[in-house]
Parts: C-alpha cells; structure tokens; sequence
C-alpha cells in the first residue's frame, strides 16, 4: 500500500480507539495535524493521541466543535445555491480530507468546480470583448456571467453593463454610418447577381409550381387527382427544391378532399390516396381518415361474411366462396389490424368452401349413378315379376323325363313343362307349380298335330346363369350401398356451416 492510500485510510479511522468513523457520525479534526476522533474520543483524551503532535484540550479556551457529514453537504450544496462557489468547494474539501470516496461530496464538489470554471471562463470572454470595444457581445457574455454570480459578482457585473449600455447607442451610430456605405454598394451588387440568379436558376421552379397551382380545383374528383399527378412529378423533378414542402402540403389537401368525396362509395381508392399522406407530418389527419375508410370496409367485409355464411346454408356453394374471397381481400388491405385476427378463420372456410364444391360434382355423379342403379334393380325386379306364372295343370303326355305336354285345368290351353331335374310325372297327374314363361316351342303330336305352344320351365335356373344373375344382383347391391355411404359423407361435408 502507498502513502497515498495509508493517508486516506488514517483520515476514516479514530486516531484514540483505532475504530472506522461511520458515514454521518459526528467526528472532530485536530486543529494541529487534522487528524480525525470520534467525539467522545477526542474528550476522552483531552486533545490529540497523535505521537509528536500533542495538542490538548486544556491548553485552549475554547471547545473544539465537532460535525457531521450531513450538516456539511448541506452547508456545501447551500453555498452552491448562493453562487458562493470557492466556499462550496472548502465544505467540500472538509468532507473528502476525512472520507475520500463521500459520493455525494464528490458531486457537489465537481459542481461547484465546473460553476467556478464556467464563471472564470465567461468573465475573461467578456472582459476581452469588453476591451476590444466590442460591446454587443461583451454584453452578451456579461448577462450569462450573471448567472453564475454571487451578490458581491453581480454588482460588478451590472456596472460594467451600465458602462455598456452608455456606450452604445454612440457605438452603433458611428458604426452604421460607416457601415451603411458599404452595404449600400455591395447591396446593389448583390441584389443585381440575386436577381440574375434567382432568374435563371430559382425562377424556374416558382414558376411552374405557381402554374400547377392556378389550376387548383377543389370540386371536381378529377381536376383533383391530376393536379396530384402534376405536383408528385413536380417533386421528383425538384427533389431537392424550396418549394418540395409546399408541393407535398397540396398532395396531402387535395388526398384528403378525395377521400372524403369517394370513402363511402370506394374506399379502395380512397386508401389509395391515403397513402400519400405522410403519417409523420399529418399523424392525426391521417388517423382520422384512416379510421373513415376502415369503418366502411369493416361493414362491406361484415356483409360479404354474413352473404357467405346465407349462401352457404343455401348450398350456393361458388357463390359463397365468391364472399369469402372479397372478405380475406379487404382484410389484405388492412394488415395489423382487427380484421387481420379473422384472416385464419376466413382462409379455413375457403378450404372447406373449395372442397364442397369439388364435391358436388363427385355428388352429382354419385346421384347419378344411383337413379341409373335404382332402374336397373327395378326393371330386374319386373322383369323377374312378369316371368313367373303359377301353373295348374294335368299331365296329358311324357316326352322325356324332364320334359311334358300338360293342359292348363281352367281353360284347358296346352303348353310345354320344362323341368331341371328328373320329375317322374306320369300322365294323368295334377300339378300346381310356379314356372318362369320361356317364350314359345313347336310340338309334334301323333294326334295332335304339329303345333307351337308356350313354354313354361320349372325348377332352379341352372347352375351357371344362377349364379351370373345371383352375381350380378349382389354387386349391383353392394355398389349402391357403397354410393349411399359416399352420399351421406359428402351430405355430412355439405351441411357444415362457416
């Protein structure tokens, strides 16, 4: 450890009871070395416990005061206030000899320092301009230095303003007549390039900015929107001219008349012009036709939601995605805001939408192919139903084993009887059977004669055609079950609702 810091370390320790002296605890400093005690300690010991120093209590009159910390920065931070700056930096100097690292004593004392400065440094400023005979900003520096005086300061200060103030008005006299001459001359001189300058370089962007402006109209949405053309070019001919600010004000005067015009009825347009509204320069101007435009699209994007949702339910499937489609593109033109919550919802009806409508074709078909299915069972059936005949017959002749002439009992027609398997019917025999009538067959009868009748077949078809139409009958069922269940999901599908 250095000198230095053995130095510091001294000074926040009692020199009698070698204890730390706490942060707002009272201490006292010996008059003869400074070192510091506690209160009690410095009484206790009647004066100084310093080796070599040796000053006592009762060899002096009076009664050494002790202090604290506080009372200090408030005399330091009171001095301050009085503009008594030297004095500050004494109460400073007091605290930090005892506690180096006092933060609060180091900032007033840097403030009563950078104060002191300030006014030595405002002084000298002035006092040279003063010298120089240069009065204005003498008087200048003086009034600032004001600010940092205290009561014996100010006095000085407002003398030498007065001498100022005398002075003057004899100053600035002999001044602007000589002066004056010269600015004269070099006026008129100047004033003739300016005008050269401003003619052949300024005038022309004057010119045609006041020349877009005669035809300023404030009625006509047309007039209105050209004019706008005309000012935007204007602008980037003239980035960079005098008359940019004012060419951008009537972009965002004649925007606003457009809007208010055309919002209720397009407010597409209207955003349009919206945009050409600088938010920076115009935030409340922008925000309130914002809020117009916004309040006439939300009711259209309602609308197109609530059309959606009707024609939905009306099964007008391409009609209702057309809806939804003109909603999710109003919300497009409005990213950030409330809208924009509905956008997953909206894209998610449109998905389904979509899917209903490639399903009503499939459904289409599926309807279709069901009547196209239902006719054919139908005509099966009938078919099956006209075929079928019961029979009531006697047997009147045995051609084979299968197969017999027989005479119907009730009105005595003679017709053929096919049978599949071997039936040993014997003439004379009665049978009541159901038959399928198989068309007509030619006969040769010793006594009847030859002769066609009808032809009537009893029994199970056989096995190859049973099993075809068994087939056949069962697929044809099995799809039209299979139809049914894909009609009832797309049915499931078209009754959801957005």
């Amino acid at each position: 450890m250095d000198i230095n810091n053995k130095q510091i370390q001294q000074k926040n320790i009692c020199q009698f009871c070698q204890s730390k002296i706490k942060t707002g605890e009272d201490f006292i400093l010996c008059p003869s070395c400074t070192s510091s005690y506690h209160t009690d300690c410095w009484y206790e010991n009647n004066g100084c416990a310093v080796y070599g120093c040796g000053y006592e209590v009762e060899e002096n009159s009076y009664k050494i005061s002790s202090f604290s910390i506080e009372n200090i920065l408030i005399n330091a931070e009171y001095f301050i206030n009085k503009k008594m700056y030297s004095e500050a930096v004494n109460e400073c100097n007091r605290i930090l000899n005892i506690k180096p690292d006092e933060i609060e004593a180091k900032k007033l004392y840097n403030k009563a320092v950078t104060s002191l400065n300030v006014r030595l440094k405002i002084l000298a400023d002035a006092d040279d301009a003063f010298n120089r005979k240069d009065y204005s900003v003498a008087e200048i520096y003086y009034r600032n230095a004001l600010l940092y005086m205290d009561e014996s300061g100010y006095s000085f200060v407002n003398s030498r303003l007065r001498v100022i103030s005398d002075a003057m008005p004899a100053l600035k006299r002999r001044s602007f007549y000589r002066k004056s001459a010269v600015y004269f001359l070099t006026a008129m001189i100047f004033l003739s390039v300016v005008f050269l300058g401003y003619y052949f370089i300024y005038l022309e962007e004057d010119r045609e900015f006041y020349a877009i402006t005669r035809d300023d109209n404030f009625d006509d949405v047309l007039l209105m929107e050209s004019q706008i053309f005309r000012y935007e070019n204007f602008i980037r001919k003239y980035e960079k001219g005098n008359l940019r600010i004012k060419a951008e004000e009537k972009i965002t005067f004649l925007s606003s008349l457009i809007i208010k015009s055309v919002y209720k009825e397009d407010w597409k347009t209207a955003l349009k012009y919206l945009n050409k509204i600088d938010e920076r320069s115009n935030p409340k101007l922008r925000a309130d036709l914002f809020g117009m435009i916004f309040k006439v699209a939300e009711s259209e994007f309602i609308g197109n939601k609530s059309n959606a949702k009707n024609l939905n339910s009306q099964k007008k499937f391409i009609e209702a995605k057309a809806e939804t489609e003109k909603a999710i593109n109003i919300v497009n033109y409005f990213p950030g805001t409330d809208l924009e919550k509905e956008k997953v919802r909206l894209n998610s009806n449109l998905n389904l939408l979509s899917k209903k409508i490639s399903s009503l074709v499939k459904y289409k078909d599926i309807e279709r192919e069901l009547t196209e299915k239902l006719e054919e069972l139908k005509r099966n059936k009938e078919t099956e139903s006209a075929n079928l005949v019961k029979v009531n017959a006697i047997i009147i002749e045995e051609k084979s084993p299968t197969y017999y002439l027989a005479k119907n009992i009730f009105d005595d027609n003679i017709f053929a009887l096919k049978t599949n398997e071997i039936s040993y019917y014997k003439k004379g025999d009665v049978v009541i059977l159901e038959c399928n009538k198989s068309g007509k067959v030619n006969i040769k009868d010793e006594k009847l004669g030859d002769m066609t009748v009808p032809l009537y077949k009893f029994g199970l078809p056989q096995k190859d055609n049973y099993n075809t139409a068994s087939y056949d009958l069962e697929s044809l069922i099995q799809r039209m079950d299979y139809l049914r269940n894909q009609r009832n999901k797309i049915d499931s599908l078209l009754s959801l609702g957005l």
